[in-house]
């Protein structure tokens, strides 16, 4: 056999391998575009712990553009009543565009001093140590609230709050994330943080129901009314012994003194 039949038979083994295997390969995955493309997307998004940095750190300047979702920014019925008032006690025509109007609105509401008491309020935010979760997440909430200028993206809010609550509730919070909050997206983060908000919430009415249902007990009353006579009576019963002693001290006194002489045993000694 010559050497170009031997390669002729070396290439057709070679493409009968390569069919075989072809054949056992598994399928293609339908989702696995879509699921690449949702991986790709979670990875280019930052996680919680890109955001753990000094809160001290950031721009301090009182004049920040907020960057709300579309509208879902909140203004406040006290500040637009106390903006009415403002404004009607401005002299006449001493605003004549807007541009005036934005920057005379954010010099007398927002001052330097409040703003920077305000983003202390938020990067030194603490859980109660009786407070419920749900209500130390209101609480935030309404501190960025009050400063909407706070210049904190929305990570690093979220990373304030983790650090800030209870360990009790960091463990919970955790455990929602299989053992590492700091690896979630914001995104992630805050549909955990939400979620135990609302089963703490749950959790909290169902215990002041109980509570109350203990206090309404129609038979507590009784048990106080009952308690409270058997302490009265004790207190007589006592008051009746301590009066018989001194009946007793008093008739041995007498009698020590007139017959002492004549019953050897009530000498004195």
């Amino acid at each position: 056999m010559s050497d170009s039949d031997d390669q002729e038979e070396r290439d057709n083994l070679a493409a009968r391998e390569i069919a075989l295997a072809e054949q056992h390969e598994d399928p293609p995955d339908p989702n696995a575009a879509h699921n690449r493309a949702n991986d790709g997307a979670r990875h280019n998004e930052e996680v919680m712990g890109d955001f753990d940095s000094n809160p001290t750190l950031i721009d301090r300047n009182p004049i920040q553009p907020p960057l709300p979702e579309g509208r879902s920014y909140e203004i406040s019925p006290e500040i637009i009543g106390k903006a009415l008032r403002w404004v009607k006690s401005l002299p006449a025509q001493s605003i004549t565009t807007w541009k005036e109007y934005k920057v005379a609105f954010l010099g007398h509401f927002f001052t330097k001093q409040r703003a920077n008491l305000l983003r202390e309020k938020i990067s030194s935010f603490q859980q109660g140590p009786v407070e419920p979760f749900h209500e130390a997440l209101e609480r935030f909430k309404d501190y960025t609230r009050e400063c909407p200028n706070h210049g904190l993206s929305e990570g690093s809010l979220w990373n304030i709050f983790y650090r800030g609550i209870s360990g009790k509730c960091r463990f919970s919070l955790d455990t929602a994330s299989n053992g590492n909050f700091m690896t979630k997206t914001v995104t992630e983060a805050k549909i955990l943080i939400e979620n135990l908000a609302s089963s703490d919430s749950d959790n909290f009415i169902g215990h002041e129901r109980a509570v109350k249902a203990i206090n309404s007990d129609p038979y507590r009353d009784g048990y106080s009314e009952i308690k409270a006579m058997m302490a009265e009576i004790l207190r007589n019963q006592g008051r009746e012994v301590e009066r018989q002693r001194e009946a007793y001290r008093v008739e041995s006194t007498i009698i020590q003194d007139y017959f002492g002489d004549l019953i050897p045993s009530f000498k004195k000694k």
